[in-house]
């Protein structure tokens, strides 16, 4: 293949994240909470779209999104990585979902995490043939973490 070809598939599920968002009206009652430290009600359990289910992705196409803290002086934060074989589902337990793995990243110093609301994290997802890579960039203090999900044929 030349160098100035390039590569782009379809994506066969959408890609994203487990995240927790500010409750609304027509969320799941079940998945509720109201986090203690900010008295704030949340929806956990939410699936986050990163790449949409049949989305043309380039071979080392680069997505991303923005990500805060829920509670504060939040020690750490765990971005689970989800595919869905269903472009509807708004919930990681629906059956269309399967857990791929995770990155998890370390909040430097917790105890000035004071509101949530303004601390915050990049995710990417870099897709590369058989595998996505996944990197969550702490903004405030550039430091990040990564991992790698091998894509296996079913």
């Amino acid at each position: 293949m030349s160098p100035n070809t390039s590569f782009a598939r379809r994506t066969r599920f959408a890609y994203g994240l487990r995240v927790s968002r500010s409750f609304r009206n027509g969320m799941r009652q079940d998945l509720r909470y109201v986090e203690p430290s900010t008295n704030k009600a949340h929806c956990k359990d939410c699936f986050s779209s990163m790449v949409k289910l049949d989305e043309l992705v380039e071979h080392d196409q680069v997505v991303s999104g923005k990500f805060w803290l829920v509670q504060k002086h939040q020690a750490n934060v765990t971005f689970a990585i989800y595919s869905c074989s269903n472009s509807n589902d708004r919930y990681v337990d629906s059956d269309a979902m399967r857990r791929l793995g995770e990155v998890k990243i370390t909040v430097e110093d917790p105890a000035k995490v004071t509101n949530p609301d303004t601390y915050t994290f990049t995710v990417s997802f870099t897709f590369g043939g058989t595998e996505l890579q996944a990197t969550a960039v702490d903004d405030q203090t550039q430091k990040q973490a990564q991992t790698s999900v091998v894509f296996v044929a079913e």
